[in-house]
């Protein structure tokens, strides 16, 4: 089984977004800047955007944080994004999104990214988004990494994906079936039902915040896993388990999640139509 190194896989990436970042100060007089909307009493996101913010640091990018109550009223925290997206020293915007036990409602999610400059999502927020959700980039390069060590052809492969959010399962599935894969994306009530079929996954993806939800044992021989799990892995590994190339939990899409959310804002300062201005 080849276990994939996240933490190594993101630190080789880093040089080359240095030298990009550090181009792009030469010639704008000015260090990029992410501006981060965190919300206290999510304690795991508070932790998670401060290896964000260390990760920008060492490639040359500013990661403003600005930290807010889920409780103060949606009419309060609008205008801080309404004003970064207008703010030209500001170059992307991300909102650390809560868990489903504190976001007071969808609506209240939907308003605030909402008021995120398309230009400037860098972490795919926005349904009309120029780039891949950060979790979602990090997967689909894990996989790209996997397709290659093991030397097989995505297309016409088996996918299953388990988890629908709008920022990690929905976009990886729809980014799956764009390179020709057969794509199962399997929610709550579905997942039953899916584990009669799960040996015929060539990969398996998971992506729903419950540990432990699947045993490898039930996975076919040379599966490619790719655990998105957080904080705890999703899949629970056998000794005897067929897997041939695992993504790990920690280590594995944690890192590549933070160094994709990098690389978006590297791809949005490249993109023609971007505009920094708010628009």
């Amino acid at each position: 089984m080849i276990l994939f190194d996240g933490k190594y896989e993101a630190f080789s990436r880093k040089p080359a977004l240095r030298e990009f970042f550090g181009d792009w100060e030469h010639n704008h007089k000015k260090k990029p800047t992410i501006f981060s909307l965190v919300f206290r009493e999510d304690e795991a996101s508070m932790v998670y955007a401060r290896l964000k913010q260390k990760d920008a640091e060492e490639v040359g990018v500013v990661y403003q944080l600005e930290i807010r109550s889920i409780e103060d009223p949606v009419e309060k925290v609008s205008p801080i994004i309404v004003r970064a997206s207008a703010e030209k020293s500001i170059q992307g915007i991300i909102i650390q999104k809560p868990p489903k036990t504190l976001i007071p409602s969808q609506d209240w999610w939907d308003s605030l990214i909402s008021k995120i400059a398309r230009g400037k999502d860098v972490d795919g927020l926005r349904s009309d988004s120029l780039v891949v959700p950060a979790t979602a980039r990090g997967i689909l390069e894990i996989l790209r990494i996997a397709s290659k060590e093991l030397a097989i052809d995505l297309k016409s492969k088996t996918a299953f994906v388990f988890g629908k959010s709008e920022i990690v399962g929905a976009p990886v599935a729809r980014e799956l079936q764009k390179l020709g894969m057969h794509v199962r994306a399997i929610g709550s009530t579905e997942f039953e039902l899916s584990l009669k079929a799960l040996a015929e996954a060539d990969i398996v993806i998971t992506a729903t915040g419950k540990s432990n939800l699947l045993d490898s044992k039930l996975l076919k021989e040379g599966v490619v896993v790719i655990d998105a799990g957080s904080p705890e892995a999703e899949v629970s590994i056998s000794n005897d388990s067929n897997i041939a190339f695992l993504s790990p939990v920690p280590g594995g899409v944690g890192p590549m999640t933070r160094i994709s959310l990098l690389e978006n804002l590297r791809d949005l300062l490249q993109y023609p139509l971007t505009s920094q201005d708010g628009t």
